[in-house]
């Protein structure tokens, strides 16, 4: 694309007003980009502490690995994950307000003294793995947001 430019008076009045708003608006843009900075960082410390708590809980996981063989997958499900949003520097940014599980019910009798426990346990991965994955989607749009800028 070819830059056109004309040598008359109203072009150059033109090029005048533009150049005077961009130095207007180059301290604003200036501090978005560093606020932007700010909270990329915030994010990617984060993710990096949600993903730590993340690989403790499958150690837990892990830790009863021969007994989830027999315990019944249908009984925890996630059913909704409530989202809000809020702005950071113009940028609008998920975060998860409520996680709706569906627990379905179990005879406390037949079934394993540990299912409660095991139940969880599950919430909890599930919560750490929802958590992470908000904290990644969160960082990719700040970013975005701050190359844009």
């Amino acid at each position: 694309m070819a830059i056109k430019f004309q040598y008359n008076k109203t072009s150059l009045n033109d090029m005048d007003k533009q150049l005077k708003m961009r130095t207007r608006a180059l301290p604003t843009i200036k501090s978005k980009e560093a606020a932007l900075r700010l909270e990329v960082k915030k994010a990617r410390n984060a993710a990096e502490t949600l993903e730590l708590s993340m690989q403790k809980l499958m150690t837990t996981y892990d830790y009863m690995v021969a007994l989830w063989g027999e315990f019944d997958s249908e009984l925890l499900k996630v059913n909704d994950v409530v989202l809000d949003y809020s702005k950071i520097a113009g940028v609008r940014l998920p975060r998860i307000v409520e996680i709706v599980f569906e627990q379905k019910p179990y005879n406390l009798f037949n079934s394993p003294i540990w299912y409660s426990n095991g139940i969880e346990v599950l919430k909890g991965i599930a919560e750490a793995g929802l958590n992470f994955q908000l904290a990644t989607s969160k960082l990719e749009i700040l970013e975005k947001a701050r190359k844009k800028t």
